[in-house]
């Protein structure tokens, strides 16, 4: 008797079939929730792509504005320097210009006895 013809046995590819079946109908939800996971953990690599790619460019940002604020402070110990030197020459004019109307106070009040004296003594005006 053939395999086949045995009384209560199937055939093997009506078995085969069967697990086929069985296999794929157990298995397939595991293979869509595999599937539904790689597509989220793509998702997730993207996002951590773009996190990376934010936080070269955040550090990039800090580091010119470091430079910036570094250049701000240079500058600014630059304009007190100036200032103070500055400050230093007004003070100096101040005093050299104080100096110069005193004497021409003083160059004025001598011509003026000059003249007076001139006056006073008969001779004519200047």
């Amino acid at each position: 008797m053939p395999p086949q013809a045995r009384t209560g046995e199937r055939p093997v590819v009506e078995h085969a079939n069967e697990v086929r079946l069985f296999a794929t109908a157990r298995f397939l939800p595991l293979v869509i929730a595999v599937g539904r996971h790689e597509a989220v953990f793509k998702q997730q690599q993207a996002v951590i792509d773009q996190l990376t790619s934010m936080e070269i460019s955040i550090q990039q940002l800090a580091n010119t504005q470091r430079d910036i604020v570094d250049k701000v402070n240079s500058a600014s110990q630059s304009v007190a320097s100036l200032n103070a030197g500055l400050a230093n020459r007004v003070r100096e004019n101040e005093q050299a210009v104080a100096a110069i109307d005193a004497y021409r106070v003083q160059v004025n009040t001598r011509l003026a006895n000059i003249e007076r004296k001139l006056d006073g003594g008969g001779g004519a005006p200047l």
